[in-house]
């Protein structure tokens, strides 16, 4: 065993025995996000405005679907109507992958950042939320919507600086899979979320599946760190990628090391109910959908971690993982589209429907 792998599978073996918070009630439903404490102030545009993440009045939302399944309605709509280009890369989810990623955008966000997303923006039920919300893409099919900003991933510092932490939710799926366009990624990600993290209560259960993901992806982040992923040029470039993204502008922090890594938080009891835990989530959310060997990469970059549920995208030949920062009961799901066997562990999810990609 190499001096990193011992390195690994101890701060690993660490996270996982803080990782229970003793209970394991079986409702997986998190509250109408219950918020315990917060660090931060209300986010301001850089014009010092006051920026609205207020909840959308019930009257702008669309009605609730039938059978409380999410409205497919848009997203039929928006795939009849836009074809992929594949030249540009563009593979659209399926319909109810597309209508389940909008209903966690809606339960979820007051102010939405879709990066190179069109498909759920232009998906969404709730118009109060997309009025408030921004959608990211090179393609100006889009740009006379009032919505559209022109986005090159390549040039993140040319994002308007007006709009720099004043979202609460961040959707991506990039065109290219490759760790160096995920940089880039990230970049834009960390100019536009707001910052700091709150305490919310959650169903215990729910809070140990996401501390336990959580703990997976912190160790595969460390082996990422460590030069653990053999056979790619990925491995060879990480502390550079990392560099480019962690040390953007005077306040930025520090490439994370093996060492500085944080370790999940471990949810604690809740005082009030014994069936709750609370848990420290960061008030800024992601929904990410790549390639599933990112799995360490994306946790190094930007706290992420794969729920059960798989998007369905029918015209990639390849099986894509979603990816989050948050605990979300909805995600915790697997995808009936893609997979059926509610006994998978995480580590089956890689192996199931289509061929993962080797670089």
């Amino acid at each position: 065993m190499s001096a990193a792998t011992e390195s690994t599978q101890t701060q690993t073996q660490q996270c996982v025995a803080n990782g229970s918070s003793g209970n394991t009630e079986p409702s997986t439903e998190i509250s109408a996000t219950s918020s315990v404490s917060s660090s931060s102030p209300v986010p301001q545009s850089m014009n010092g405005t006051a920026i609205d993440l207020a909840p959308a009045s019930a009257s702008a939302a669309a009605p609730p679907s039938s059978a409380g399944k999410p409205s497919t309605h848009e997203a039929k709509r928006f795939l009849l109507k836009h074809k992929e280009k594949l030249k540009m890369n563009q593979y659209w989810y399926s319909v109810p992958t597309i209508a389940a990623m909008v209903d966690e955008c809606e339960r979820e966000s007051k102010r939405a950042a879709f990066l190179s997303t069109p498909s759920i923006f232009f998906s969404l039920n709730d118009k109060a939320l997309q009025a408030n919300s921004k959608v990211f893409d090179y393609d100006e099919m889009w740009a006379k919507h009032p919505g559209f900003v022109k986005y090159d991933y390549k040039k993140p510092e040319e994002i308007p600086k007006d709009l720099h932490h004043t979202f609460d939710f961040i959707v991506i799926d990039p065109p290219f899979i490759t760790a160096e366009v995920w940089a880039e990624y990230a970049k834009a990600a960390n100019m536009l979320l707001i910052k700091g993290t709150e305490e919310i209560e959650i169903d215990s259960k729910l809070a140990d599946e996401y501390n336990a993901a959580l703990c997976r992806s912190h160790a595969a982040g460390l082996a990422s760190l460590n030069g653990e992923v053999s056979g790619t040029s990925f491995a060879g470039n990480i502390a550079s990628m990392l560099s480019s993204v962690f040390n953007m502008g005077s306040s930025s922090s520090s490439s994370p090391t093996p060492s500085t890594l944080p370790t999940p938080i471990p949810p604690r009891p809740s005082p009030s109910d014994p069936s709750r835990s609370i848990v420290t989530v960061p008030r800024g959310k992601l929904l990410l959908s790549t390639i599933p060997e990112h799995l360490g990469y994306l946790y190094v970059l930007l706290g992420c971690y794969q729920p059960k549920f798989r998007p369905s995208i029918p015209n990639l030949i390849y099986q894509y993982s979603l990816y989050v920062n948050y605990p979300s009961s909805a995600l915790m799901r697997l995808n009936p589209e893609i997979d059926d066997d509610e006994s998978m562990s995480p580590d089956d999810f890689t192996a199931r429907k289509k061929p993962t990609i080797n670089f």
